[in-house]
């Protein structure tokens, strides 16, 4: 059903509108009917995709993950420079919706998430905490510091616009990763 054009076209403009809607309004202020009403659609329409509201938002959020997934696997190269300047570029080329939709999905949290998709790609530092004799809690410890850290560095630059470089924000968050694992030569 999925690859029917009529399909694929109401999801997207559904989609559309709602993020549309976003742009005037907190998430929780926006109803299935405004949504049909600008899509010019039927509510059954809208119930065949969705469930309400929330069930599109998480949808989208879904798609957004997936979209990760998708390139962090398409990357060529290694370690984490080239996975982390492929998730900035995809975001600073799709802020306007990441921003629409992060605050709907828990803020932080969905920011977390994908960068923990970019760190599910990486042998970053878990080989040299694997030679370092550190258990697995000890290095989850460890990722779970650099995923907050970096979920943080990413959210001010996009609160801010973007406006660093992409390349100059990966080298940052590359310099402040090393700074924090450097010291952790013992178990």
């Amino acid at each position: 059903m999925r690859n029917d054009p009529r399909t694929r076209y109401t999801e997207m403009i559904i989609k559309k509108e709602f993020l549309e809607l976003l742009h005037h309004k907190p998430m929780s202020k926006i109803t299935v009917r405004e949504i049909c009403d600008r899509a010019e659609i039927n509510r059954s329409t809208f119930y065949k995709h969705y469930l309400d509201c929330y069930d599109l938002l998480d949808k989208l959020k879904e798609e957004t993950l997936t979209q990760f997934d998708e390139l962090m696997a398409g990357i060529d190269g290694s370690g984490a420079t080239p996975a982390l300047l492929a998730t900035l570029n995809a975001l600073e080329q799709n802020a306007e919706t990441f921003q629409l939709i992060a605050p709907g999905s828990g803020g932080g949290e969905f920011t977390r998430q994908v960068v923990q998709r970019c760190y599910q790609y990486l042998d970053m530092r878990f080989a040299e905490l694997n030679e370092r004799g550190w258990d697995k809690g000890q290095k989850e410890t460890c990722y779970a510091f650099l995923i907050g850290g970096i979920s943080s560095v990413i959210e001010r630059w996009m609160q801010c616009g973007c406006k660093e470089p992409a390349e100059e924000v990966a080298a940052t968050i590359m310099k402040l990763s090393e700074i924090m694992t450097s010291g952790l030569t013992e178990k």
